[in-house]
C-alpha cells in the first residue's frame, strides 16, 4: 500500500505559530521539520479495518479448530476406553 505524504499549508502553519509568539524563524523551522516527518509506517484507518477483519476470520478458524480438537479428543478417549475394556476382558479369559 502506498502512502501519500502529509500536506501542510505551510503559510497558515507559520502564521498560526507566529500568532502563538513564535518568531518567524522558529515557526518556519517547526513547519519545515513537520514536513520532513515520515508517517508512512503508521497504520491508516483502512489498515486497522483490514486487521480487524483478519482477526475476526482468525477467531472463527480458531473456534472451528478448537471444536474439531475437542471432538478428536472425545473420540480418542472413547477408543482408549474401548481398548482398556478389551484388554481387561481378554485378561479374564
Amino acid at each position: 500500500m502506498q502512502y501519500e505524504p502529509i500536506t501542510v499549508d505551510t503559510h497558515l502553519a507559520v502564521k498560526a505559530l507566529m500568532e502563538a509568539d513564535f518568531s518567524e524563524e522558529q515557526a518556519e523551522a517547526v513547519v519545515n521539520t513537520i514536513k520532513k516527518i515520515n508517517l508512512s509506517h503508521l497504520a491508516t484507518k483502512a489498515d486497522v479495518y483490514d486487521l480487524k477483519a483478519d482477526n475476526k476470520a482468525l477467531d472463527h478458524k480458531i473456534e472451528v479448530l478448537t471444536q474439531a480438537t475437542k471432538a478428536d479428543l472425545k473420540e480418542l478417549e472413547q477408543r482408549i476406553r474401548l481398548f482398556a475394556n478389551f484388554e481387561a476382558s481378554s485378561k479374564v479369559l
